[in-house]
């Protein structure tokens, strides 16, 4: 693989960022547009979508994009997004799911009672795609791309502790909630492949390998269009496979040996169940477990 990567002609293909107002979903965001596809923004702050999309258009005047508020942190919200998006009555080809938030140096809670990294990090994206499952399997070769992050290798996961409850750091709390990204992306391909959702589901890792694994807190979105280049790879390249993980090795997209603690499948399945039952979204279904989830 080369230094770059080169997108194939994506006109006509539907596309989700979350995220796509910032770092590494807003670039993966323009390069979406100007390979031809109908990109969706789906940020929080809609006035700065609304400015970086029209910087997007300045580059790209025939790019279709459009904009809409998604707070991860809130399942109403979520579910007001997969309404607009059901809405629209087109098939979604592709998800990348993207959060530009790192460690809190608090401990606080979503609406939802979920605590913020974990809430905006995995359940919030978890009930995303869910809700989404019905428009992305009416595409004919769906895709999910998750964004997890490099500090992975050194994370633990907490079933029974999940909110942090009985122990706040946010270093290690923000990479709790990356590892059940890369659980929830890799249990995800393994159910499509079960239930015949033809959905594509797999992770990327973006950064560098290294120094980053053993201090997560350094930063890795210092060059959006560098490491950008794993996300758009897994979300479009015809040789990318469901089940695995990307990154860089010497500046280009490649395979990457996900760390042991996200390859558990009983964990994975374990997650799972919890997430089902913690936000009401069970996938599969087009109606929500209501008695099972948190107080919207």
């Amino acid at each position: 693989m080369s230094a770059d990567y080169s997108l194939p002609d994506l006109t006509g293909r539907n596309a989700v960022v979350t995220g796509a107002d910032d770092g590494i979903g807003l670039e993966v965001t323009r390069r979406l547009v100007l390979a031809g596809a109908n990109a969706v923004m789906a940020v929080f702050d809609a006035e700065r979508g609304r400015d970086e999309a029209a910087a997007i258009r300045a580059e790209n005047p025939r790019g279709k994009i459009s904009v809409e508020r998604l707070n991860l942190a809130s399942l109403a919200s979520v579910d007001e997004f997969a309404e607009e998006m059901a809405a629209l009555r087109r098939p979604l080809d592709l998800l990348v799911g993207y959060s530009p938030l790192g460690p809190v140096p608090e401990r606080l809670l979503t609406a939802n009672n979920f605590e913020l990294q974990m809430g905006v990090q995995h359940f919030g994206p978890f009930a995303l795609v869910g809700r989404l499952l019905p428009l992305l399997r009416r595409a004919a070769s769906p895709r999910v791309v998750t964004v997890s992050d490099p500090c992975v290798f050194s994370a633990r996961i907490d079933l029974d502790d999940l909110d942090s409850a009985r122990s706040y750091r946010p270093r290690n709390t923000f990479a709790q909630a990356k590892l059940a990204d890369l659980l929830y992306a890799l249990e995800l391909d393994r159910r499509s492949v079960r239930n015949g959702w033809r959905l594509t589901s797999t992770a990327v890792l973006p950064g560098k390998a290294g120094l980053r694994d053993r201090l997560p807190f350094l930063p890795n979105r210092s060059d959006p269009a560098r490491v950008a280049l794993p996300v758009l790879y897994a979300a479009t390249s015809p040789d990318a496979r469901g089940g695995e993980i990307y990154g860089l090795a010497g500046g280009a997209p490649a395979r990457v040996r996900p760390p042991r603690r996200a390859q558990d499948p009983d964990v994975a399945a374990r997650l799972w169940r919890l997430s089902e039952e913690l936000t009401g979204v069970v996938y599969g279904q087009d109606t929500r477990s209501e008695a099972e989830g948190r107080s919207r």
